[in-house]
């Protein structure tokens, strides 16, 4: 082959691929439905809603006293509360049904936000029980830990001040009580203030230990004793989403689809600190438990894409699914799975920025990823439109449990063996 041949075929493979690439931007349609025809790589598990019918939801939430046993198999997406959630955790117990068959059953403890009080329902009956008469209104977030036992809560103050207060759930001082007194048998949160407008918090996967940053500096802390905090890093970036996992703590700066993004890992024991993925815009993450792997999704070309990152070594791979990442959940059953709500149609607008301002909302679906492989399946289609937030998977991994981004309405998806 002569040197001009050889030039004459580069050119035209070069071309090919440009080629190629602009057309996976600009024309490829990349969303869910086109999706689920790729061979090899996405098949459908079982389309459990059949999309013109909603017999398959149980749209009547708990109520208190109301002690209706429903079938979870029978009513898979379930409406636990109407009102607004500022945050839920989920647990499981053994349970013994009116026919002596022992079950396992998940509770799902909630804070309402327009109260700051705590409820609690369950997997296998429509009775609410309230836990407690703390009022503290407009909580925006709450994070429970030590068992459900002790909870975060976040919220404005009259001064436009971000408050955090950690507390204990108590039973009430007999000698506080009156014998008059409304709700006397609930218990009650005790606890402290945090410095006020703290930036972001989040608790260590699997432990009662916190992280949080404020104006570029970050501090760790024991949620049973919140004041004893140490400080681990000193930045001039001001503004980090976090995630702490076993190896370390993932620090992403806030994304914005018009914005480069940054990556960074974060030793919580000598504060040193490196970063991982930088280059693309609009950066969210997701870390399994043990730190090994990040999902992350990104913006390019207007577009949602996809990756993992390995994190020993520092390798990536790109998925064919299209969502943003707060939108999944890690399998703690297995290391290598990953659950997804993944919009049926991407929304025009700038991306995530549009989505996160509530100017536009999506219409989800629910996939299973196996990293591994790539391989993607199908979990569930819903009938009715629901924005998926701060997902998360019950001990069993029987259910899938969310909020709706638009009201914060606490539902839950029976995805166990039917």
């Amino acid at each position: 082959m002569t040197k001009k041949t050889a030039i004459l075929i580069l050119m035209i493979v070069s071309i090919l691929a440009g080629g190629f690439v602009l057309y996976m931007i600009f024309f490829y349609d990349n969303s869910p439905a086109n999706q689920l025809t790729e061979n090899g790589q996405v098949r459908r598990i079982g389309d459990i809603f059949p999309r013109s019918e909603n017999q398959n939801v149980q749209q009547q939430p708990s109520q208190p006293g109301v002690d209706v046993k429903i079938d979870p198999k029978a009513n898979r997406l379930r409406l636990i509360t109407e009102s607004s959630v500022a945050g839920f955790m989920l647990s499981d117990k053994v349970a013994t049904t009116t026919d002596n068959e022992q079950i396992i059953e998940t509770t799902y403890k909630y804070i309402e936000k327009a109260t700051g009080n705590v409820f609690e329902a369950n997997s296998t009956s429509l009775n609410l029980q309230r836990i407690t008469n703390t009022t503290i209104p407009r909580i925006q977030e709450a994070i429970f830990f030590n068992n459900g036992n002790s909870v975060l809560l976040r919220y404005l103050n009259q001064n436009r001040e971000i408050e955090t207060f950690v507390g204990r759930i108590l039973e009430k001082d007999p000698a506080e009580i009156s014998t008059n007194e409304e709700g006397a048998d609930l218990l009650e949160i005790k606890g402290v203030f945090l410095t006020k407008d703290i930036d972001y918090i989040t608790k260590k996967i699997g432990s009662d230990m916190f992280f949080y940053t404020k104006e570029g500096k970050g501090y760790t802390f024991d949620g049973k004793m919140p004041q004893d905090q140490r400080a681990i890093l000193d930045q001039t970036i001001t503004e980090f989403i976090s995630e702490w996992n076993d190896a370390g703590i993932i620090l992403t700066t806030k994304a914005s689809g018009l914005y480069e993004s940054f990556v960074f890992n974060l030793s919580p024991n000598g504060g040193q600190i490196r970063n991982i993925i930088s280059g693309l815009n609009g950066i969210t993450t997701k870390s399994n438990r043990s730190g090994g792997k990040i999902f992350y999704s990104s913006i390019f070309g207007g577009r949602i894409f996809n990756n993992i990152y390995i994190t020993n070594t520092s390798e990536g791979s790109l998925l064919l699914s299209q969502t943003f990442a707060e939108k999944c959940v890690w399998s703690n059953k297995e290391q290598n799975i990953l659950y997804c709500a993944q919009p049926k149609r991407i929304p025009s607008g700038v991306m995530p920025d549009s989505w996160y301002q509530g100017i536009v909302s999506t219409d989800d679906e629910i996939i299973k990823i196996n990293t591994d492989t790539g391989i993607i399946e199908l979990v569930a289609s819903f009938p009715i439109p629901l924005d998926v937030i701060e997902p998360q998977l019950s001990e069993n991994e029987n259910y899938l449990v969310f909020m709706n981004k638009s009201d914060r309405t606490l539902w839950s998806l029976y995805i166990g063996k039917m």
